[in-house]
């Protein structure tokens, strides 16, 4: 099946995907650990059985000091003895629908971009009209009196306008989406092939501590499950924020699809969610179930044998290219970014599901291997055959257990900056070092 033809990216259609958190109290990851941490130290005292039958026995016993205090010693508490309880119990960090939904429409806003078309009629003549798009975006940094705005590339962009990228654009946010309240926006740069913008506003409001405008709390979309409860705020059909909700289907895949110009295909990097989505949403965050950032909504499906299979930006890659574009592009007058390129071709060796027993989790570990060098950086380093094990860049160590883990790694590195591969060639380990000395620009 050609999926790209079924995908649609339209300036005047953009889609939202994203979803609701539960009313349950659970536990957070932080406090999964700790729990571990402290049934270990209890093992090592003479405790037998699971780290259920051991937090069971501390809930109907309610002997929570002597453990709180065997948790304090050993460092794997601060809190009080309250904190700790309510830790155990799965109370501490708990969230609700209302405040996630709540804290997520205080960073997003609604967008829309103005442009002026140059037609002609059947006679010769010429003349122009105005096109309106209308989009979401999220409010990723706030500076002073500044705030960017992440949002899609194709929310601000059409082909057919005079001038492609809109050169009107306005910022609309939460409780002041009138005309009167609008914020005019910088285009600052972007990404065709990430479908990746961001745009710069300026106004008191940010600074003014009656306002409840925020920057979003950047999540980590490698942190999701199949069926991770998410949040979605967008601006659907132009009518304002709203909220939708929905799961995640798919954690990654690669699609392909067509980009903002309608005629170029490519293969794109997203979350599948089940959420509903609606014209205006595209650019909106996708949220997991603590309120933090793990997606840009970017597309859906349209057909009608077709249902909730809609699409997001990992936040993983949207945050790169964002970070690029203001380091790169704000205060300049270039609007488009670079990156660099292993140039090898990597396929998938071996791939297996792996359950974690203590996260209940279940993920794909896949060994990534090269299949081709081509010339480059990595030409003469790197060989056919390689399996990557992992990537040390700056001082971390980054695991690859995915072709998406590369990119991630690569989408982070500039231009005369250097990598530690590890590598397995035959049966033998090898540390080899990669240093970039060139990029190359992204349309």
């Amino acid at each position: 099946m050609n999926i790209f033809k079924k995908i649609t990216i339209s300036i005047l259609a953009v889609i939202a995907c994203f979803t609701l958190t539960s009313c349950e109290s659970k536990t957070t990851k932080t406090e999964e650990v700790i729990a571990t941490n402290i049934y270990e130290e209890a093992v090592k005292n003479g405790f037998s059985g699971s780290i259920d039958d051991y937090l069971l026995s501390l809930l109907r016993d309610n002997s929570y000091e002597n453990v709180y205090d065997l948790a304090k010693e050993n460092g794997l508490f601060s809190g009080t003895l309250e904190e700790f309880i309510a830790s155990l119990k799965g109370e501490a960090g708990s969230t609700n629908i209302e405040e996630v939904a709540q804290n997520a429409l205080t960073s997003t806003a609604s967008i829309t971009a103005e442009f002026t078309v140059t037609v002609r009629d059947m006679f010769g003549r010429t003349y122009t009209q105005q096109a309106k798009s209308a989009g979401s975006g999220v409010i990723y940094k706030i500076d002073g009196n500044s705030a960017y705005i992440i949002t899609n590339y194709h929310v601000v962009y059409y082909k057919g306008a005079n001038s492609p990228i809109s050169d009107s654009i306005y910022v609309y946010l939460y409780g002041r989406e009138y005309d009167q309240y609008k914020l005019e926006a910088a285009y600052i740069g972007g990404s065709m092939l990430y479908d990746i913008a961001v745009l710069k506003i300026e106004s008191n409001i940010f600074s003014d501590s009656s306002y409840p405008y925020h920057e979003v709390t950047l999540g980590n979309n490698d942190e999701l499950n199949v069926g991770s409860t998410i949040l979605a705020v967008g601006n659907p059909e132009g009518s304002g924020l709203s909220v939708t909700n929905g799961i995640v289907s798919v954690k990654e895949e690669t699609i392909a699809m067509y980009l903002a110009d309608k005629s170029t295909v490519t293969d794109r990097r997203v979350i599948r969610i089940d959420a509903a989505v609606n014209g205006g949403n595209s650019g909106g965050g996708l949220y997991n179930e603590q309120g933090e950032l793990i997606g840009i909504v970017d597309a859906k499906i349209v057909d009608e044998q077709v249902e909730g299979m809609c699409y997001a930006i990992p936040i993983n890659v949207a945050k790169e290219i964002a970070d690029k574009i203001i380091n790169t592009c704000n205060g300049t007058s270039i609007t488009s970014i670079r990156r660099v390129y292993l140039n090898v071709t990597t396929g998938i060796q071996n791939s297996r599901p792996v359950y974690d027993t203590e996260t209940k989790t279940l993920s794909i570990v896949q060994e990534i291997t090269v299949t081709r060098v081509e010339k480059g950086v990595a030409y003469g380093i790197l060989e056919v055959g390689d399996s990557i094990i992992n990537i040390e860049y700056k001082g971390e160590t980054y695991s690859i257990n995915s072709e998406y883990d590369l990119e991630n790694v690569l989408l982070k590195i500039s231009k005369d900056e250097s990598i530690n591969v590890y590598v397995k060639r035959g049966t033998s380990y090898k540390t080899l070092t990669i240093t970039f000395t060139e990029d190359q620009a992204i349309a």
